[in-house]
């Protein structure tokens, strides 16, 4: 599904659309749940144009084909497993970020096509508040977790504020002076990401009748002593070290790395 042409009168759900679109080709449960919220929330909106409805409808539809690709998937049929998955990774993100704030991790500004990219401290505190807003559309939470969502996204403005107008960013609560009530994120979404990747650390682990399904391997050949299974696995794990790479993650990026020479047969 396209997610370029969002109605202006649904824009304000870019951010879940974003990170739908960020796991749909390794955690179908995350993206489902992404995609569910948000189309929860433009039901909500009292007046649809026909294009809206016909968005939705389209969203919807896609919906449908996630459940019915995945129909194995506890996590996806029933709920009541589904978010507290959801949770479980959307915590991960927020005390990854965290860390990394407490340690003035803040990453760098960097332009990429002349466009900003999101340093990694901010895009995981982007998708930690994005995912525990899905966790808290779908049930009743604590003042915790609103205050670790408030959290990310003040964090999530100020350090891309910061990092773009050269200052330096201060670690833990953002300063009185720059903290709104309601932090606005959208703008962030409107950045450019080197790599249209998983945010890291990785899920938990995707349940087997979860995962994406591979592609029917092609029939080997003479030219090449590495099997088709094996150019598979190398092409994961090529890509989980890009994903890596974005976030600054060295010691993910190493392994996956290496995982990939090993399955080229590099004695490492």
């Amino acid at each position: 599904m396209n997610f370029s042409n969002v109605p202006k009168e649904l824009a304000y759900l870019n951010v879940f659309f974003r990170c739908a679109s960020d796991h749909s080709a390794n955690d179908p449960i995350i993206t489902y749940y992404c995609l569910l919220h948000a189309f929860q929330k433009g039901l909500s909106v009292t007046q649809k144009p026909p294009n809206v409805n016909a968005f939705l409808t389209s969203l919807m539809d896609k919906l449908e084909e996630l459940k019915k690709n995945n129909s194995n998937c506890e996590e996806i049929k029933n709920e009541t497993v589904g978010i507290p998955y959801v949770k479980q990774y959307a915590l991960k993100l927020y005390n990854t970020a965290y860390q990394k704030d407490m340690n003035s991790d803040f990453g760098p500004y960097v332009l990429y096509n002349l466009l900003p990219c999101l340093s990694a401290t901010v895009k995981l505190f982007l998708s930690a508040s994005t995912l525990l807003d899905v966790v808290s559309g779908a049930e009743e939470v604590g003042d915790d977790i609103k205050e670790a969502i408030k959290y990310a996204k003040r964090k999530a403005v100020y350090i891309s504020k910061c990092l773009k107008s050269g200052e330096v960013p201060i670690s833990g609560p953002v300063p009185n002076t720059q903290a709104a009530d309601t932090p606005n994120i959208s703008g962030l979404t409107n950045t450019n990401d080197l790599f249209n990747s998983e945010p890291n650390p990785q899920p938990p682990q995707v349940p087997t009748s979860c995962a994406p399904k591979q592609p029917p391997s092609p029939e080997p050949t003479q030219a090449s002593d590495v099997s088709p299974r094996q150019w598979l696995n190398v092409e994961k794990d090529i890509k989980y070290a890009l994903s890596a790479s974005n976030y600054q993650d060295k010691e993910t990026t190493i392994k996956h790395l290496m995982q990939a020479l090993r399955s080229l047969g590099v004695d490492i």
